[in-house]
């Protein structure tokens, strides 16, 4: 893909497409400063709305440990996508690593609240998050209605949660 791009004998559609392609490869093999030059090239370009390239570039920054940047453009991206529950994780994902639990859990919070979240993984990501936060009450509610929909196995995972606000 460089050797293609370098020629520089493509037409545009074809190096644009290219030059999309050598990013992802870049990033597969995890040359994540490569791939963010190339995007970010690719970006400034063809002036690009899809999401799925901003959403590449924030798994780009988290990769390179710039999670703040992540979690800010998966933020923005929510606020525009406010539906899309994938771009919903990976800003919760990147403002966790950010260590911004409080604002991840108020995203999920209110997921939650707007009955988005419908994945025993988004369950226990929220309750977890307010477990780790010591917002036991608010973790109560999340882990009876996860369980009583039957997203929430009856295992070690739930005996835990029960154990711990139990003890609270």
């Amino acid at each position: 893909f460089q050797k293609a791009l370098t020629t520089n004998g493509l037409d545009n559609n074809s190096h644009y497409q290219v030059m999309s392609n050598l990013a992802a490869v870049q990033f597969g093999t995890e040359k994540y400063a490569d791939a963010l030059k190339t995007l970010d090239t690719f970006l400034a370009e063809t002036k690009s709305p899809d999401v799925k390239y901003q959403t590449m570039r924030g798994s780009i920054l988290a990769s390179l440990g710039r999670n703040d940047e992540a979690a800010k453009l998966y933020k923005d991206l929510l606020a525009k996508n406010p539906n899309d529950k994938k771009i919903l994780m990976n800003a919760v994902a990147s403002l966790q690593q950010a260590d911004q639990y409080d604002q991840a859990n108020a995203l999920l919070g209110e997921a939650y609240k707007k009955g988005q979240l419908t994945e025993a993984r988004e369950y226990k990501a929220l309750y977890s998050g307010y477990l780790n936060s010591d917002k036991w009450k608010e973790a109560v509610p999340v882990i009876n209605d996860g369980a009583a929909k039957g997203l929430l196995p009856q295992d070690a995972d739930l005996a835990k949660a029960y154990m711990i606000v139990a003890q609270k």
